[in-house]
């Protein structure tokens, strides 16, 4: 009875950490960053973004040649986080999730694991849209109604599009430079 007591008692202690451990990847900021970011977070619903529980901030962080921290931030309402490559981290500030990654853009990035997709998918909740599965390709199709086809005899076809934000008014550059300022750039 006693190994018994031992054994729940270890499982007990010893489960909660194991099985939370994937969606553990809290991002430590300082004060400066976190006054940023809620600085950020005040602008972007000031601007109607951000609003009724709905948007997630994506943050791309990266240092210059200066050595000086950049970020890229902007705020998305659909699912493009399963796409890309996975977030060094995440965080939230004022209740919003912050997904962060470790730079603009890489060639070849690993894609999301199931795991790290089942976790992404507990921070995020319902914040985002999900977005059906693309289309199956068609063929293009003339203005008689008939499949067009490239020289060599393949039909042309076409899955859709697309489209990937950008431009909202609320994307924005910030720079924290060595002599401890804030520069903020907004994306037009």
């Amino acid at each position: 009875m006693l190994r018994l007591a031992l054994t729940v008692l270890i499982a007990v202690i010893l489960a909660p950490p194991l099985l939370a451990q994937p969606c553990e990847q809290l991002i430590n900021i300082s004060r400066k960053e976190r006054k940023v970011l809620k600085e950020y977070i005040r602008f972007c619903e000031s601007k109607g973004f951000l609003k009724a529980d709905t948007g997630i901030i994506m943050l791309h962080l990266r240092i210059d040649p200066l050595g000086q921290t950049e970020w890229y931030i902007g705020v998305s309402y659909k699912d493009y986080y399963t796409e890309r490559k996975p977030p060094i981290g995440w965080s939230t500030v004022l209740g919003k999730p912050i997904l962060w990654y470790n730079d603009l853009f890489l060639p070849n990035d690993p894609k999301l694991t199931n795991e790290e997709q089942t976790c992404l998918a507990q921070v995020v909740g319902t914040r985002v849209n999900k977005r059906p599965p693309p289309p199956q390709p068609r063929p293009i199709l003339d203005i008689h109604g008939q499949p067009m086809f490239y020289k060599n005899g393949q039909p042309m076809m076409t899955s859709g599009r697309t489209i990937y934000g950008g431009g909202s008014g609320v994307d924005m550059h910030i720079i924290f430079k060595k002599d401890g300022s804030v520069s903020k750039l907004i994306s037009v």
